[in-house]
């Protein structure tokens, strides 16, 4: 669904541990005004002239900080406009506290997260923390979610850095990574809140065969053979699976199953309007339906060619024994699988 951006720039509003996305044509999100710190020259000259044994160094302005457009690698900026108090939202050791190219404050470090990608796989890398006016860590400290970084500036960034090309990173960031003094960098688009977590997903070996491994396993495991069974195992029945769709999703009917799923793994959130059934992959009479949210219809009908291969990401979540289905809730979809667009972007990188 996503293309690979070539840009190097996103802009975003973060404050503490909340990310979201603004509208952006790849450049910064404001262009900075420069103020001309030059004076009135006439005044300037007849100051020269009354005092000729000021040196042209005391008459220079102070550095100014530097802007977004100074940074050499991708990251996430700051678009609110004031500084902020910035909290960690992970756990992890401080690598480094230093001074950045803008003249601000940085800081590093390095934590660790595990994902699924021709199974289990664990990354190790670094937050990169910058544009701060103060910090309130030292390099050596263990800190967790809450933690006070420092102060963060109107021009405060954020992005990650590793020693090599990770899987996951080159698949969850949206845009090329960039080598630049011995590491990789990559601006961090899986922090942003409603990212899809691509590589949170089990590869099922088959969509029916999925169906079929969960419809045994409960029914198996001596669950009611009435009413809705309500169950969901994270790591078995979270899966992304091939499919080929022979029509458009269509709107729900008849909602009360939906409802309790809903209240039950949604905390209440009306979040599935539309639904696909696959009668041909019944398991035990049983018709497995993936459930969609709002303006999928939409986003299928302009992306998706009916009669492809499609790639679903979600939950299998209920048995309905009423209407004798098999309930999935949808996450996302994607054109290609995971493999393919990480080997895309590894050759993007290569060439």
């Amino acid at each position: 669904m996503r293309k690979f951006i070539l840009i190097l720039i996103i802009p975003v509003l973060f404050l503490s541990s909340c990310l979201t996305v603004s509208e952006s044509d790849g450049g910064p999100a404001e262009q900075q005004s420069v103020t001309d710190l030059s004076g009135d020259a006439s005044a300037e000259e007849q100051n020269l002239q009354q005092t000729p044994e000021v040196s042209d160094d005391s008459l220079q302005a102070e550095p100014q900080p530097g802007t977004w457009d100074d940074l050499p690698f991708p990251f996430l900026g700051a678009n609110g406009g004031t500084a902020f108090e910035l909290r960690a939202f992970l756990s992890g050791e401080v690598t480094e506290v230093t001074d950045d190219s803008l003249g601000f404050r940085l800081v590093a470090v390095k934590t660790d997260l595990s994902y699924l990608y021709q199974g289990r796989r664990s990354v190790e890398f670094e937050y990169i923390f910058g544009g701060l006016e103060s910090v309130d860590v030292e390099a050596g400290d263990r800190i967790v979610s809450g933690v006070l970084i420092g102060r963060a500036s109107a021009m405060s960034y954020m992005s990650a850095r590793a020693a090599t090309v990770d899987p996951y990173m080159l698949r969850m960031t949206q845009n090329k990574p960039l080598y630049y003094n011995g590491a990789w960098y990559f601006s961090p688009d899986w922090i942003i809140p409603d990212t899809t977590a691509w590589l949170s997903f089990r590869a099922a070996p088959s969509f029916r065969y999925s169906m079929m491994e969960y419809y045994h396993r409960l029914m198996g495991g001596g669950e009611s053979s009435e009413g809705v069974i309500l169950r969901n195992q994270y790591d078995l029945d979270r899966i992304r699976a091939k499919l080929v769709l022979e029509s458009y999703p269509e709107p729900i009917s008849d909602n009360s199953t939906v409802r309790l799923i809903e209240q039950r793994f949604f905390s209440g959130r009306s979040l599935y309007v539309l639904r696909s059934s696959f009668d041909d992959m019944t398991v035990e009479g049983y018709t497995p339906v993936l459930l969609w949210q709002h303006d999928f219809d939409t986003y299928l009908e302009s992306e998706y060619t009916l009669g492809e291969d499609i790639y679903v990401y979600g939950s299998i979540c209920a048995i309905d024994h009423v209407n004798r289905e098999i309930l999935v809730g949808v996450r996302d979809f994607s054109l290609k699988s995971d493999e393919t667009i990480v080997n895309e972007r590894m050759s993007e990188l290569e060439m």
